[in-house]
């Protein structure tokens, strides 16, 4: 029971487009540390459950226009994002540096003597773009060329064809 000294719990609603458990588990585990409650109906059930009041927003948007529609009904709360799908929303970001974590997976697959290298761009989302993109070019510095070998669009996974896609 709350008394007159302590502090309220802030209500923190996490708005994922999709499960990242590692965003999901630094949320969590930030919000242990404050003190914090978190709202995870987007993440358990898809939609938020019921009418929603909070003191901020954590948020991983995906390719869904509503929930940026939703976040801008809230232009006073405090709203951190942890994506880049929408890169256009002014929000304050906190995400993975994809130019290095391509770089990084091309130095690592040189260090373990690989010499043929290919990229596939599945989804088409500004984090795959970026990375194999920084892949392809730390590869290019080095002498070496990288095959595209994408399927076309008819069977990519974005289309629901994920069977097709592996077969192709």
């Amino acid at each position: 029971m709350p008394t007159s000294t302590s502090k309220r719990v802030k209500n923190v609603l996490l708005l994922f487009g999709w499960l990242d458990n590692e965003c999901l588990a630094g949320a969590a585990e930030y919000a242990l540390e404050t003190g914090w409650h978190l709202t995870t109906d987007m993440v358990r059930h898809g939609r938020i459950v019921g009418p929603w009041q909070g003191d901020g927003i954590l948020s991983l948007l995906g390719g869904n226009d509503e929930m940026c529609k939703f976040i801008e009904r809230y232009p006073g709360l405090p709203k951190v994002d942890m994506g880049s799908t929408f890169p256009n929303l002014d929000l304050p970001r906190v995400k993975v540096d994809n130019t290095a974590n391509g770089e990084m997976a091309a130095e690592f697959f040189l260090s373990k003597g690989f010499r043929s290298f290919a990229v596939a761009r599945m989804y088409g989302s500004n984090t795959e773009c970026a990375r194999l993109e920084a892949f392809s070019a730390a590869l290019a510095a080095e002498g070496y060329d990288t095959a595209d070998i994408t399927p076309p669009p008819e069977k990519s996974a974005t289309t629901g064809h994920w069977q097709e896609t592996r077969q192709w």
